[in-house]
C-alpha cells in the first residue's frame, strides 16, 4: 500500500513564502536594489539635479555573474550621463550587478549623472527650451567646477541622446569633446524598408505644409498629461 506523501514540506514552504512577503511590507527598503551605488548631489536647479557618483575601494566589481577589474588609473575627461525624460535616472544603476554607473567608473571614469527629476502639475510649464538651453549648460558648467576639467563626455540614452544633440546644435562652442548615444532615434529616413515608407511619405507632407502653410500650434499648459485621443 502506497504511503501519502507528507504535508510538513509543503506547509514550510508556505510559512517561509508568507514570512518573506510580511517583511516585504513591513521593511521594503531592505529589498530594493536600485540606486545603491554611492552618490552626492554637487547641483540642483528646481527639480533637475546633478549627481556625482563614487565607487567604495574595491578591487573588482560584479557583471552579471562574472567579475571586471577595477582600474587603478582615471581618465582625466569626466563622463555625463543623459537619461530621457519620463523614467528614472536610476536606470543606469538598476542592481549592484546590472549597474552602468559601477561598469564605467570600473573602467576608469569619473561619472556624474543629471537627475531631471519627477516634474508635477507645478512644473507644466516646462519646455525643451528649458532643458537644451538652460538645464544642459548649467549641468555641464556644474561638473566643469566640480572635476577641474576644462571638457566633458556626454553619454545619452533613448531621448537623453536627442536632448544632447540639441544640445550641441544650439551650442557649437559647448566644452564637450564626444557624445556618445544609446537607442536614440536620430534618422528614421535611414531605419530600412520603413525608412524609405517614411521618406515616401514626407514628400506629400511637405507638399502640404507649403500650400496650407499648417503648423502645429503650443499646447495649452493646462495639459500637463496629453489626453489620449488628443495624442
Amino acid at each position: 500500500m502506497a504511503s501519502r506523501p507528507s504535508l510538513r514540506p509543503s506547509l514550510k514552504n508556505s510559512a517561509r513564502a508568507l514570512g518573506h512577503m510580511v517583511e516585504r511590507r513591513r521593511h521594503p527598503h531592505r529589498f530594493i536594489q536600485t540606486d545603491k551605488t554611492p552618490w552626492e548631489v554637487i547641483h540642483r536647479d528646481g527639480i533637475m539635479a546633478v549627481r556625482h557618483y563614487s565607487l567604495p575601494p574595491m578591487e573588482q566589481i560584479a557583471l552579471g555573474e562574472e567579475s571586471v577589474p577595477v582600474r587603478r588609473d582615471k581618465h582625466r575627461v569626466p563622463l555625463i550621463l543623459v537619461p530621457a525624460l519620463g523614467i528614472r535616472c536610476w536606470t543606469f544603476d538598476l542592481m549592484p550587478n546590472r549597474s552602468l554607473v559601477r561598469y564605467l567608473m570600473a573602467r576608469g571614469h569619473d561619472v556624474y549623472l543629471i537627475d531631471w527629476g519627477q516634474p508635477s502639475q507645478a512644473d507644466r510649464e516646462l519646455d525643451l527650451d528649458t532643458y537644451v538651453n538652460h538645464w544642459l549648460p548649467r549641468a555641464v558648467d556644474a561638473v566643469r567646477a566640480a572635476s577641474g576639467s576644462d571638457q566633458v563626455n556626454l553619454l545619452g540614452y533613448c531621448m537623453g541622446g536627442l536632448l544632447c544633440l540639441l544640445y550641441l546644435g544650439g551650442h557649437p562652442q559647448a566644452p564637450v569633446r564626444s557624445l556618445a548615444t544609446i537607442a536614440s532615434p536620430v534618422n528614421f529616413h535611414k531605419s530600412g524598408p520603413f525608412g524609405k515608407v517614411f521618406s515616401l511619405a514626407a514628400i506629400p507632407a511637405m507638399k502640404i505644409h507649403d500650400w496650407f502653410q499648417f503648423r502645429l500650434e503650443p499646447l495649452d499648459s493646462k495639459l500637463f498629461h496629453i489626453p489620449a485621443d488628443l495624442l
